[in-house]
């Protein structure tokens, strides 16, 4: 059984403070405090797994905190991000693989000046993906994602993202991926602050989402790579379809 299991632990510290007198070495050790802060960024992340290596099965929990501060011209602006995640994968066959993964996340935003960014606010978000791996070209993959948000002062949100996913590969030569995703997002809220709207739809629109994409990458040479990317969007609540496409030739000397 214990060599069944893994653990792994990473922690990053980065802060700059001002130099004086008053502030000591010791104080740039002191993580919790925003005294004399030019910038700061901390992450702590544990990870326990059992099976890791196996292709049958594995479960996994994963801790997670970061917190970054940084020093603007009107004030401190922080935010702090925490979660616990747990994660399992299941071999139902020799092409098909169930994987899920439920996440608990608390966040935190802190301003100085601008108050409306003072908020916090609880999520709880489950994901659950079956792959059909047919060949060594072909891969597809279905998706769900819910994930319900609020906070204390009855501002809610939630998400369902029911998705497909195709991958066809040739070799190390191209790479071919097309996705559609059907999104429904709902939110009410208590009193108006774009900031929070913003923060827990992550920018997607209320309403009913279609998005789509086709990337193609492509080797041309051993040192010469192409790559393709299409996007488009639509929201029933808003009139006119949404769509970029970009191109990128990248040389390695």
């Amino acid at each position: 059984l214990i060599k069944r299991l893994h653990s792994e632990t990473v922690l990053d510290f980065q802060r700059k403070i001002y130099l004086s007198k008053e502030n000591s070495f010791a104080s740039y050790f002191d993580l919790w405090t925003n005294d004399k802060i030019v910038g700061q960024n901390t992450t702590v992340k544990q990870t326990f797994s059992i099976n890791r290596d196996k292709p049958s099965w594995n479960v996994e929990y994963e801790y997670y905190f970061n917190k970054n501060a940084f020093l603007l011209s009107n004030g401190i602006d922080a935010r702090r991000i925490r979660s616990h995640t747990i994660k399992t994968r299941l071999q139902l066959s020799e092409w098909i693989t169930w994987r899920n993964q439920f996440t608990q996340s608390f966040k935190i935003n802190t301003s100085e000046f601008f108050k409306e960014k003072n908020f916090d606010f609880i999520g709880n978000n489950y994901i659950t993906k079956l792959i059909f791996q047919t060949s060594k070209s072909w891969r597809f993959e279905w998706g769900y994602d819910y994930k319900f948000q609020s906070n204390k002062i009855y501002q809610f949100s939630t998400m369902n993202d029911a998705s497909l996913e195709i991958k066809w590969n040739q070799s190390e030569k191209s790479l071919a991926e097309a996705r559609f995703d059907f999104i429904t997002v709902g939110y009410t809220e208590n009193e108006r602050n774009p900031q929070v709207e913003f923060a827990m739809l992550g920018g997607i629109q209320r309403g009913n989402n279609y998005v789509w994409s086709l990337t193609f990458d492509r080797r041309l040479s051993e040192s010469i790579q192409l790559n393709i990317v299409y996007q488009g969007r639509k929201n029933n609540l808003i009139d006119g379809f949404s769509h970029s496409l970009s191109a990128e030739i990248r040389a390695t000397f």
